[in-house]
């Protein structure tokens, strides 16, 4: 079965459940009114907000991943059940033929008395001292293989239902999740939207600031374009720009981050995986993060969890619901990520 790259799922999972329960911050009208507690309070409120929406791109990328594991579990199943009902039937077809080719020469050697041959059934034909006397070893030695694959077959479509059980479960565990990381994200928005008088300002400043620190070193409109398939790709992710963040989506209107990444490869003729572990597993091995080319993957710390496209000029382009412009296809600073691959 096809190996697909999940690296910390568990851990993400556990730390996206213990996450996701309703903040504790508040913005306290009692408080006293000098500019440490209010700057606190934005900088507390900024960050859980752009925690929260962190955790919320993982965790819909580790959807996206037990999707496509789920896919591919089905896909087996089905390859699977049409091999195994192949090899039945080619089975069945050898072992009339190979009957039909002991009664000749039983009926030869005894002049047509071929009561005993006939009584035997099929299978105990290909097994049983009677019938290596009858038919040729060649015919035996192929059904005992087409026996054997058949079994061998059923062995691994039951492997496969087990991973599917298992793939299920693991999407609905992510989905739970996925809910109350929404409920939470959607909370914080309310309560940023509720602060009052001086806080406002504060909590944008708070949020402008985690911004700087992966703000893109370059000009993207500036940078000079890449030849090449390569070339198709970043010229397709510059062009969405500003565009919508959505879970699971691949344009035209709003990408998730390996749907963007998807589509962008798309146009250079190359076919990805809407999964950002499966992208990261497909063009092994890594390329050093001080080797990056345009067109090249980037890829968080856990590559399951999120993933860009280098444009050049130390730059990214990724959909992302975190920090500053919460929704958005934008450009930062590679600073955000870990490892890399290059399509090909």
């Amino acid at each position: 079965m096809m190996r697909v790259q999940h690296r910390g799922r568990a851990l993400v999972l556990a730390a996206v459940l213990g996450a996701a329960g309703v903040s504790t911050f508040s913005v306290s009208q009692g408080a006293a009114q000098t500019g440490g507690s209010l700057t606190q309070q934005a900088t507390q409120l900024a960050s859980q907000i752009t925690t929260t929406g962190q955790q919320l791109d993982a965790i819909n990328e580790q959807v996206n991943g037990a999707q496509y594991r789920l896919q591919q579990t089905s896909a087996v199943i089905a390859d699977d059940e049409g091999r195994i009902a192949a090899a039945r039937a080619r089975a069945d077809a050898l072992l009339a033929l190979v009957q039909k080719r002991a009664v000749s020469v039983y009926q030869s050697a005894l002049n047509g008395n071929s009561t005993s041959i006939l009584s035997l059934d099929p299978t105990e034909l290909a097994s049983s001292q009677k019938y290596t006397q009858a038919a040729s070893d060649h015919d035996n030695t192929l059904v005992g293989q087409l026996n054997l694959a058949r079994a061998q077959l059923a062995v691994r479509e039951k492997e496969a239902l087990q991973a599917q059980q298992q793939v299920k479960k693991e999407l609905a565990d992510l989905q739970a999740a996925q809910a109350a990381l929404r409920a939470k994200a959607g909370q914080l928005a309310s309560l940023n939207s509720q602060v009052q008088g001086q806080l406002v300002p504060l909590v944008a400043a708070a949020k402008a600031d985690q911004e700087k620190k992966n703000a893109p070193p370059a000009d993207v409109t500036k940078l000079p374009p890449p030849s090449g398939r390569a070339g198709a790709a970043v010229a397709y992710a510059e062009a969405q720009l500003n565009k919508s963040y959505c879970n699971a989506g691949t344009g035209p209107t709003c990408f998730d981050c390996s749907g963007l990444t998807m589509m962008a490869w798309a146009q250079a003729g190359v076919s990805l995986p809407h999964f950002s572990g499966a992208q990261y597993s497909m063009f092994q091995p890594e390329i050093p993060m001080s080797a990056l080319q345009p067109g090249d993957l980037v890829f968080t710390s856990n590559p399951s969890d999120h993933v860009g496209i280098y444009v050049g000029g130390g730059t990214a382009i990724h959909a992302t619901s975190t920090a500053n412009n919460p929704f958005a296809v934008r450009a930062e600073g590679i600073g955000f990520f870990s490892h890399a691959v290059r399509p090909h």
